[in-house]
């Protein structure tokens, strides 16, 4: 995956009440790491990756990743140059 990078004054939490390790998850998720690929990123077990993530869709009152990544994208909590875009589809 690309290196992702948090926006510029994603260093602090920010008006949802994120901190850095919530926003950087936000990002990677968004930049599409799996759950693996985040925790080798974080350096986190899956265990932690799980409690992360109940506490970030408790912020920011979501129920699952998908609606945690349209969210940031919709608010501007993720850089959305990293998010990557579908390739049109090949027809035959």
């Amino acid at each position: 995956m690309s290196n992702t990078q948090l926006l510029p004054g994603n260093s602090r939490p920010n008006q949802f009440g994120l901190e850095p390790r919530e926003s950087l998850l936000i990002q990677l998720l968004a930049a599409g790491y799996t759950s693996k690929e985040c925790t080798e990123q974080l350096r986190i077990s899956q265990r932690a990756l799980r409690k992360l993530l109940a506490k970030i869709f408790g912020k920011l009152q979501v129920s699952n990743r998908l609606d945690l990544v349209l969210f940031a994208i919709y608010h501007r909590i993720v850089d959305t140059a990293s998010v990557p875009t579908p390739s049109p589809l090949d027809t035959p």
